[in-house]
């Protein structure tokens, strides 16, 4: 096979800068279009690949690793092994988007293979595209059924994401939140277990302020579902502000883009929770001091008890 020809002279070659890209673009001109032979590759095959893969970050050959996995399940423990011994991936202190694309898609995760995640994890970088990437690796683990290994990988994802608290609220201090962070807020308040959800709205709501659409909607959503007691000052202004924001795209936009819609909805199920804790909240306090109340409809427009 062509391919194999090719990995045994890539054996010989480092794969280090300039190198490692003109092997990623041999890789994929060779088997961009021909996906059939991908399943004859061997796991020496396959091992330089991650290798070429992780050095320069490439989608494509972390998709060809993936579609190998899935044909050749068989094979697993054995990469997995030759995974553990990659010592190029476990001395990096950062956690790229390329390897958690292949451990996500393990099956399983041996004794050792955890071992060597905690020991990631307890050194990995406080960082933006680190944080991301395990966000997205813990809720793609987050549902597997092998229990104890995996809920031992779901505690060392947690401490990392507790770690990087201050790093977050760091972020949300300067003049302008990036696009970035503004997409991982809604998982890190969600995964990010000690962590004060109450100053959280307060940041959201804060710095929400500028955009036409509102960015903070999903974040605040998570936040009430996580504890209906979170509450801060600034959230009663923000859900005016994002009405008012609203009222405006439906008076000047003939039709509503994507991202409004999505915001809309968001928006919608953020409402609904703020308004569902406050009348509970209210319901109990009244009750609990036995006064007599009253609010008005404006559905039915009539006075309710």
């Amino acid at each position: 096979m062509v391919a194999s020809t090719l990995f045994k002279h890539f054996f010989a070659i480092s794969c280090i800068g300039p190198k490692a890209s003109y092997m990623a673009s041999c890789v994929e001109a060779l088997l961009s279009s021909s996906f059939p032979p991908l399943y004859q590759l061997s796991l020496d095959d396959v091992k330089m690949l991650l290798r070429i893969g992780y050095e320069v970050q490439s989608e494509f050959i972390g998709s060809l690793i993936e579609d190998w996995l899935n044909g050749r399940t068989g094979r697993v423990a054995d990469f997995i092994y030759e995974l553990i011994l990659c010592d190029f991936i476990w001395k990096s202190t950062s956690f790229s988007r390329f390897e958690m694309r292949i451990l996500a898609r393990l099956p399983s995760i041996s004794d050792d293979l955890l071992t060597r995640l905690k020991r990631k994890l307890a050194t990995c970088d406080l960082e933006l595209p680190s944080l991301k990437n395990v966000l997205r690796f813990a809720i793609h683990t987050g549902g597997n059924s092998q229990a104890t290994r995996h809920q031992e990988l779901q505690t060392e994802l947690r401490q990392y994401m507790n770690r990087c608290g201050a790093f977050m609220e760091n972020l949300f201090k300067k003049d302008e939140v990036s696009d970035e962070v503004w997409d991982i807020i809604p998982d890190f308040v969600t995964m990010a277990a000690d962590i004060d959800l109450g100053k959280w709205l307060g940041f959201i709501c804060k710095r929400d302020l500028e955009d036409i659409n509102p960015r903070g909607s999903r974040a605040i959503m998570n936040v009430l579902a996580r504890d209906s007691h979170a509450y801060h000052r600034s959230l009663p202004g923000w859900l005016a502000r994002t009405f008012s924001r609203f009222t405006r795209r439906f008076a000047e936009d003939l039709s509503l883009s994507e991202t409004t819609l999505t915001a809309v909805q968001d928006f919608g199920i953020a409402y609904f929770k703020f308004k569902s804790n406050v009348q509970t909240h209210c319901s109990s306090l009244l009750k609990a001091t036995k006064i007599p109340y009253v609010w008005w409809s404006r559905r039915h427009r009539t006075w309710s008890r």
